[in-house]
């Protein structure tokens, strides 16, 4: 009766319909009877409710007390009540809405890359973008020049700052566009009231919806942390851009998360501790769901900790291990954490667990369409002291395979003593089942051609192609598989392989007049995979010109001699070599006469200045691949000349970082 008086004092007509068929509802579902109608209180006259009690605001009851009477509740009462539950309705819609617009947000920029990609195909595709005929439009030279191309901060961005790098400027101005988006979402879109009868005071009321907040978008976070992490990324194959850009993407969602599940668990804390002391907070420890989610912000934390540049370059294999093993309990934890809300946030759970499965899945298939027979796939690696390069070739037989030039595989030694890794290697040349032997001066190896013609024609297929990988041996997998390489030397090494591939994008450096590559070491591994579309009859560039900065001249003979070959021939081909000062006492390699040889380190802003301005309003590409310096020196010469010059530019960086 007490129910039905204060519906029909406090509630309008249509509400107190909809109150009642869902009470009835519920004591129906529970077994019991069907309440009376709420008609059996029209016969109260305003009179009788003024006569009956009013529980007042201030009034208290010990627990399990009953009321033997009909009572209404106070007028403040009432208000307090209507208040308290009006702010915690409002409270709760921004915390779902902000929360769906942590993903919202990166749909958007998948999107807007999307467009970009169509909207650029499409032109290519109606013949009207030709580089090399049009005017080139200021508003897009303009956004290249300062938002797209250059460093955050002027010229660092492959180079190491605070023990991290600092990504190029458009995707900063992306992360920092979602990082205010996040502390503005954790800051507003609460009603904070006077008198609340859940949190009595305003600091509990901020304790209670900033914790709340946080916790909830931290963890709508986790599906689109997982998918920028995964090799199979769909969002690269929908946008086309690189894996670094959303390793980046990845590596800064990961960190706002985790400060958010820090000030959601430090929130906590507090409330609790202001509520009832150390006791009160201790007596917390013995529900799972609370230790669930402190295991979580620990490893979470943990997982920042282990995340350091240092670790990720100079470790990567421990790095890896920790990652995944954290990344697991952070799931776990956080799925048991969110039990007590009934599954209301488990998706955020187990979409990246699909995610994850989705990723393995399409690595399996890879490796099963690389080699889709029972045989292993078995490859031939040497080892040059000279060179200090391992030259791996890699049959296979599946003729429909293609690899694009500029793309990369991952690859596994099942012959390793850690055969469960796999690292990217970008594919230098795609060639018959013969390995390329052509030489042109009197000190090319033709002793150890001959021997890996003959190991060849034993493990590679009539019909199968080769995959040529060029590995500079670092520590750790490349020593090791140096190591193998070396053990049958000077014979080839045998080993089995898994190859996980191809991944990357091919940029259309076909499309341009002209082609510049800056490239450093073991980077020579880029031109050489464009060589068959940049050189020969069929090309439409007027010339290539690479740049190539080495220490080991031996090396640069050997590329030259087996991996350029007759490509040295075409007149719009010039190669420039930069060996050390030392080097030019001690030179003994056979370098080609068609080759420019320089001491010294290359000055790429030189070179690409030079470049651009010979271009004249011609397009030209430029393209870097080395050391982070290099490459820092390249990006911003590009930037320079896009002001400087008339000619229409555009600037790739071959790079793979963690």
């Amino acid at each position: 009766m007490s129910m039905y008086l204060c519906l029909d004092v406090f509630c309008e007509q249509q509400a107190r319909a909809a109150e009642v068929a869902a009470l009835n509802e519920s004591c129906v579902g529970s077994g019991m009877r069907a309440l009376p109608p709420i008609s059996i209180v029209s016969n109260y006259t305003a009179g009788d409710i003024e006569r009956l009690r009013h529980i007042r605001l201030d009034e208290t009851f010990a627990p399990n007390d009953t009321v033997k009477e009909v009572v209404l509740p106070a007028s403040e009462l009432h208000k307090a009540w209507f208040d308290t539950l009006d702010a915690i309705k409002y409270v709760k819609h921004y915390h779902f809405l902000y929360g769906s617009f942590m993903i919202m947000f990166w749909i958007v920029v998948v999107a807007l890359g999307v467009g970009n990609r169509v909207v650029l195909g499409s032109i290519r595709f109606l013949k009207t973008y030709r580089l090399c005929r049009g005017h080139r439009s200021e508003t897009a030279t303009w956004m290249r020049r300062r938002i797209l191309l250059p460093a955050t901060f002027g010229y660092r961005c492959a180079t190491e700052v605070w023990c991290g790098t600092i990504p190029p400027r458009m995707q900063s101005l992306t992360i920092a566009a979602f990082a205010i988006a996040n502390l503005a979402f954790s800051m507003y879109g609460y009603k904070i009231t006077p008198v609340n009868l859940y949190f009595p005071s305003p600091l509990r009321q901020w304790l209670r919806y900033v914790s709340d907040r946080t916790g909830i978008i931290s963890f709508a976070n986790f599906p689109v942390i997982w998918l920028f992490g995964m090799r199979n990324n769909f969002a690269i194959w929908l946008t086309g851009w690189d894996f670094g850009t959303y390793n980046n993407f990845h590596r800064w969602v990961a960190r706002i998360a985790t400060l958010q599940a820090v000030v959601h668990s430090v929130g906590y804390t507090a409330l609790i501790l202001y509520n009832g002391g150390w006791t009160y907070f201790a007596s917390w420890w013995r529900r799972t769901f609370w230790v669930a989610g402190e295991v979580a912000t620990v490893f979470m934390c943990a997982l920042i900790a282990c995340s350091v540049y240092w670790l990720r370059r100079q470790r990567y294999e421990l790095f890896l291990v920790l990652h995944i093993g954290m990344s697991a309990v952070v799931l776990v934890t956080m799925l048991g954490h969110v039990s007590i809300f009934n599954g209301h946030f488990d998706a955020f759970f187990w979409i990246p667990v699909f995610l994850w499965i989705f990723d393995r899945v399409l690595r399996i298939l890879r490796i099963v369409f690389f080699n889709p027979t029972l045989k292993p796939t078995v490859a031939t690696a040497t080892y040059s002291l000279s060179t200090n390069i391992v030259r791996l070739h890699v049959p296979c037989r599946f003729r429909a395979y293609k690899v694009r030039p500029g793309t990369y595989c991952y690859l596994s030694v099942i012959d390793d003593e850690r055969f469960w890794e796999s690292h990217p290697f970008t594919v230098a040349s795609v060639s018959d089942s013969s390995p390329p032997g052509k030489s042109f001066g009197e000190q090319a190896p033709l002793l150890e051609s001959g021997v890996v013609n003959a190991e060849y024609q034993e493990t590679a297929e009539p019909d199968s192609r080769l995959l040529l990988f060029l590995i500079r041996p670092y520590d750790s997998f490349t020593s090791r598989l140096r190591d193998l390489a070396a053990k049958e030397s000077p014979q080839p090494a045998s080993l089995r392989v898994l190859m996980d591939g191809p991944y990357g994008h091919s940029q259309p450096l076909h499309q341009f007049d002209h082609v510049l590559f800056v490239v450093g070491g073991s980077g020579i591994v880029v031109p050489l995979s464009y060589l068959k579309v940049l050189t020969g009859c069929n090309k439409q560039t007027t010339s290539t010109h690479v740049h190539w900065a080495t220490r080991e001249p031996d090396f640069a003979a050997d590329v030259l001699s087996n991996d350029v070959g007759e490509a040295l021939g075409d007149a719009s081909l010039a190669i420039d070599l930069y060996f050390s000062a030392e080097t030019e006492r001690n030179m003994g390699a056979d370098i080609p006469p068609k080759v420019s040889r320089h001491y010294g380190r290359p000055n790429a802003r030189a070179i690409i200045l030079a470049a651009a301005e010979d271009a004249g309003e011609c397009s030209l590409a430029v393209v870097a691949c080395g050391p982070a310096r290099m490459a820092d020196d390249a990006r911003r010469a590009v930037v320079q000349g896009l002001a400087t010059f008339p000619c229409q530019m555009e600037y790739f960086e071959e790079s793979f970082r963690w």
